[in-house]
């Protein structure tokens, strides 16, 4: 769609089920509480897994979501990933709860 000139590379959204749905803005309490979270996942997490942060995830054919965090056990295997590659979501995944394990 970017090609066709429909979006641009600095429109917010995100695929929901098929449809172009519009990601509300971040704001400082967001931003926040973000930056808080990831840095508490990390410490709490060390080595054992990886801390996903505002990176796309795509749980089906017509959904890709950015959600705040994700938590993965093995390395990002350069793709978004999908439901079996997430531990733990947030953010944004409330489309689509299936995520969460």
């Amino acid at each position: 769609m970017g090609e066709t000139g429909l979006l641009s590379e600095d429109d917010r959204v995100e695929l929901i089920d098929g449809e172009i749905m519009e990601m509300t803005a971040i704001g400082p309490r967001h931003f926040a509480c973000v930056v808080n979270l990831t840095h508490m996942l990390m410490a709490a997490c060390g080595d054992r897994y990886f801390v996903s942060v505002q990176n796309p995830v795509t749980p089906g054919e017509r959904t890709e979501s950015q959600p705040d965090l994700v938590l993965h056990a093995e390395p990002p295997p350069g793709r978004p990933p999908v439901s079996e590659d997430v531990l733990l979501g947030g953010g944004g995944l409330g489309h689509h709860a299936r995520l969460r394990r």
